[in-house]
């Protein structure tokens, strides 16, 4: 049975200390995978590796025991794609699949001991995952706790794009919400929803293409996709496949799915067979994602959930302009105190007033969040307040920056709002 997002009580993390090189665009921190049920006494079930290499990917049965990987199910490997270590919420297991030192229980409760126990995973799906920061020799898992007493029942799934620009949360009974989020400030903003038409009931798996632009919807028995982009969500759905009926050996209907480092997303099946489901072009409109029905089958069958993967290959936004307007403060602030420009009202969906420094020349410029130049104004040495319309500005978050002739800085962020 599924959980809701909001079952769960508090966010347990736990460090492990190994060594690696910091984030790169280049790591393989996702290239194993896996796969498992906790049935040993037939070939036919077990773990499953699945390791990718650059566009091509191979699947491996594993002979040996392992713990049950099912609802939670989160794995790391170095930034060479070597796998180091593997979680199912009741504990974690090292490259050779044993249970590391202090591995052991670390979901505590009456909920680990009902399941891991019996070397079945920790019930909450989607319940971890691995993160390793830059300049740190940690590696820290971050895993969910069920609340013992809240009713479990129904079914919520939750994701962010790859570039963080977008959350989707999809309800069955209630709907879907699509809020845009500002990674400078650590907020969400432009709320919407829609409201459930023929994919109502439980929802089974949510996933974002990597140009984060298309969001993939799946229920059991349809797969439906929307443009994120698109001023009107609900037009743009678009159911693009239905369940085959195929059988493997059980029915492959449509369950969870997780982007691959070859940027493809893969879907597992909501029966526990031996097939995945792929998205291969998932950065394209319509038939043209080139979804195919149990295009890949496994050496063994398993329980539904494929691992949850981070974006490790998320880098600054465009342009920069979070890391760099902190740098500028850090290393200016001590001679230009005052170097943030003024807005009122800020945020706004209409007129802006910029209260300038000083008297000065140069030029005002308003970038979006992507870094793209929106619009630019030379300034004169004649006025100390500047008024703009911003009504027809899209919601979110833009950067003011006014840069003189004299090589003198100033920026502000503006926020606008529907």
């Amino acid at each position: 049975m599924e959980q809701q997002a909001n079952s769960f009580m508090y966010k347990v993390v736990i460090i492990l200390f190994c060594t690696f090189h910091t984030v790169s665009a280049q790591n393989r921190h996702d290239y194993n995978w896996f796969v498992a049920t906790p049935w040993y006494n037939s070939m036919n079930y077990g773990t499953t590796q699945i390791t990718f290499y650059d566009d091509a990917l191979t699947a491996m049965h594993l002979i040996k025991e392992l713990p049950d990987i099912d609802w939670t199910n989160a794995s790391w490997s170095d930034e060479d794609g070597k796998f180091k270590c593997l979680t199912n919420g009741c504990q974690i297991l090292n490259s050779v699949f044993d249970t590391m030192q202090n591995g052991a229980g670390i979901n505590p409760g009456n909920i680990h001991d009902d399941y891991g126990d019996a070397n079945t995973a920790y019930p909450v799906t989607q319940g971890a995952m691995f993160l390793n920061l830059p300049n740190d020799s940690f590696l820290y898992l971050f895993h969910l706790r069920a609340d013992e007493h809240e009713d479990w029942e129904g079914q919520v799934m939750a994701v962010f794009s790859p570039d963080v620009r977008f959350y989707v949360r999809a309800d069955g009974f209630n709907g879907m919400d699509v809020m845009e989020f500002d990674r400078c400030q650590g907020r969400f903003y432009n709320p919407r929803h829609i409201v459930p038409k023929l994919l109502e009931g439980y929802f089974q798996g949510v996933s974002i293409s990597p140009n984060s632009r298309y969001r993939y919807l799946s229920t059991f028995d349809f797969l439906e996709q929307l443009d994120l982009w698109d001023t009107n969500l609900d037009a743009s759905r678009d159911t693009i496949a239905a369940y085959d009926s195929f059988l493997s050996p059980l029915p492959t209907t449509f369950y969870m799915m997780q982007i691959g480092p070859n940027g493809k997303i893969y879907m597992t099946t909501g029966s526990g067979g031996n097939r995945l489901h792929v998205i291969n072009k998932p950065d394209l409109p319509g038939d043209s994602c080139a979804f195919v029905q149990h295009e890949i089958k496994l050496p063994a069958s398993y329980s539904f959930c494929p691992p949850n993967m981070p974006n490790y290959r998320l880098g600054p936004v465009s342009g920069n302009y979070c890391d760099s307007l902190l740098q500028y403060v850090s290393a200016e602030q001590n001679e230009q105190p005052n170097n943030k420009l003024i807005l009122f009202p800020n945020p706004s969906n209409g007129l802006v007033t910029i209260t300038l420094p000083k008297l000065l020349s140069g030029r005002l410029i308003l970038f979006n969040q992507l870094g793209d130049q929106i619009f630019q104004m030379i300034l004169t040495d004649s006025v100390t307040q500047i008024t703009f319309d911003a009504a027809k500005l899209s919601p979110g978050t833009y950067i003011v920056s006014l840069r003189a002739t004299n090589s003198e800085k100033w920026y502000s962020k503006l926020i606008i709002y529907d």
